[in-house]
């Protein structure tokens, strides 16, 4: 059998919208509806990225103490490392090293909402159940990857706030 070419000829003239027969009406009336913005969020979107990353100097002591990788997955692409601070950043004192964990931009999101908590005795990952499916289902019991010197009672609050979010 060999080989059939189609080719596909739409007439210029043709002024409505083509679309997939199996595409519903509310999708189709959203992708009718769409108007472009002319703003440009780029600007936004990059400062909000460097202002996650935190103060430059505590983002580069734990690059050093983590060795350049995610304290969870090893990751060691630095554009996507971030600073985070086991407690909440308040005052500059929260900025100690002892403070801070080098994730990866969505597991520092993650760890922010709660959604993933580090058991303080043996820093075993825990994912949150809403958040257990993959890719992170998979990290759900690993042990955090640094040596580093982290403050117990900054991980023992930390973890008490995972479990009363995971209450709810």
């Amino acid at each position: 059998m060999s080989p059939v070419r189609a080719v596909w000829v739409v007439p210029e003239s043709s002024t409505r919208s083509l679309h997939c027969d199996d595409m519903d009406a509310a999708s189709s009336e959203e992708l009718e509806s769409f108007v472009p913005s002319h703003g440009d969020e780029r600007e936004r979107i990059l400062r909000e990225i460097r202002i996650r990353r935190g103060q430059k100097a505590f983002r580069d002591k734990l690059i050093e103490v983590f060795n350049g990788r995610c304290g969870i997955t090893g990751c060691c692409v630095k554009g996507v490392l971030e600073a985070a601070h086991i407690r909440p950043y308040r005052r500059e004192k929260d900025n100690h090293p002892s403070n801070g964990l080098l994730l990866r931009s969505d597991l520092h999101t993650l760890f922010d909402l709660n959604l993933l908590g580090i058991e303080p005795g043996s820093r075993l990952i825990r994912i949150h159940q809403s958040a257990r499916h993959a890719p992170y289902a998979e990290l759900d019991g690993i042990a955090l990857t640094t040596e580093h010197e982290l403050s117990g009672a900054a991980l023992l609050q930390r973890w008490q706030d995972f479990l009363r979010s995971s209450a709810k």
